[in-house]
């Protein structure tokens, strides 16, 4: 009996982290999008469940050298401790967000996720098969903040704007050194730049 209702609670859970999307398929984003701090979510989720939905292992939260950002979620809890006679451990777990979907393509699921710590606010674009593999992976939004409220927000390192054409206008800061690149889904689940132009030079 125990087995046979660990298996049935496996079932519904895989279950669940399936229809993670399709619930929210009326919270459909219009095109173009932009201002996306200001989007309200239309769901919360913990990062372990995005992450077993997305089949990533546990990985750092920070943006990487590039557009597609390889770095994701990190799902392992922070353990911060007090020096002192007592060391206290304080465990903070993120939820990510739920932006809601986006309409790039009929043949895959496309959807904004939010993901924030105590100095930093990112925003992703995912695309993942009609059978739920990640294919496509996209930094929108970088912002530093030294305040936990989203409006004290000290730098924005990278922002875009997906035009109602279905084009992704990428752009980075990275310390006055200027990125554009245009990115469209291609039929395979991948944004594909379209074009690429740098500018401005290195402030320190």
């Amino acid at each position: 009996m125990l087995i046979l209702f660990l298996v049935w609670l496996n079932g519904l859970m895989l279950l669940s982290q399936n229809n993670m999307i399709e619930t929210y398929f009326d919270k459909e984003l219009k095109l173009p999008l932009s201002n996306y701090v200001s989007m309200p979510a239309v769901a919360s989720f913990s990062d372990t469940i995005v992450n077993k939905f997305l089949n990533f292992d546990s990985l750092d939260y920070d943006v990487s050298s590039s557009p597609e950002f390889f770095n994701i979620y990190d799902t392992e809890p922070k353990r911060y401790g007090i020096s002192g006679r007592i060391i206290q451990y304080f465990i903070f777990q993120k939820n990510i967000d739920l932006i809601g979907l986006v309409p790039l393509h009929d043949d895959f699921y496309c959807f904004i996720l939010r993901s924030e710590n105590t100095s930093s606010i990112k925003y992703d674009l995912w695309c993942v098969s009609k059978k739920y593999e990640a294919l496509g992976h996209l930094c929108l939004f970088y912002g530093y903040k030294t305040r936990i409220a989203e409006s004290d927000l000290d730098f924005i390192m990278v922002n875009s704007e997906i035009s109602t054409d279905k084009t992704i206008l990428w752009t980075e800061n990275d310390r006055g050194l200027i990125t554009k690149i245009e990115f469209k889904l291609n039929s395979d689940g991948k944004f594909a730049q379209v074009s690429h132009t740098v500018e401005g030079e290195y402030e320190y």
